[in-house]
């Protein structure tokens, strides 16, 4: 004659209907995560690198963020972005950094109202001189340095070029030497 006994608290006797669920439960789990690296290479494949992380960061929705690049933070990489393509494969991160901070940047914020439509608000990074020609055209706009160091600008100048050479729009030749050119 056999005796039945309620488990004893902490033992390992686990009924045949709970390894059953724990198992279709991690074979669930694994197949998720391959159509989830899945997903990430195909993202990465057709977006790049940064555009994926931010495909999925919107996806993903409950990661909290630090604030959202503003419209003065998009001109400057854009202006960053168009100076790397401008030079020379072979200057290092801190040449570049270092003519654009001699060129004066400065944010321009100019006002554009066309036939009855609301007013349009444009933000540019734009080098001293060029910026005094632009004040000739339109006094109405608003003009303030862009106010980065030299340190600064050379971090965002390296960040920005790796970024460029991930999604390809500069071939890796561009690559400063203390990165793989490989």
């Amino acid at each position: 004659m056999t005796i039945k006994r309620p488990a004893i608290k902490g033992s390992s006797i686990r009924s045949a209907k709970y390894v059953e669920y724990f198992y279709s439960r991690q074979k669930f789990i694994d197949s998720t995560k391959d159509h989830a690296a899945q997903l990430w290479k195909l993202l990465v494949e057709k977006l790049g690198i940064r555009l994926a992380r931010e495909t999925m960061r919107e996806i993903m929705g409950d990661k909290k963020l630090g604030p959202g690049r503003t419209d003065e933070d998009e001109a400057l990489i854009k202006f960053i972005r168009l100076q790397i393509q401008s030079r020379d494969s072979n200057q290092s991160d801190e040449k570049i950094a270092k003519s654009i901070s001699e060129s004066e940047p400065y944010y321009l914020r100019e006002k554009f109202t066309y036939d009855g439509s609301p007013e349009l608000i444009t933000v540019d990074v734009v080098s001293k001189e060029t910026m005094e020609m632009t004040l000739a055209k339109n006094p109405d706009a608003l003009v303030h340095p862009v106010g980065k160091g030299l340190a600064a600008l050379e971090k965002q100048v390296g960040r920005i070029r790796r970024e460029m050479i991930e999604e390809g729009s500069l071939p890796k030749e561009y690559a400063p030497r203390r990165y793989s050119r490989a």
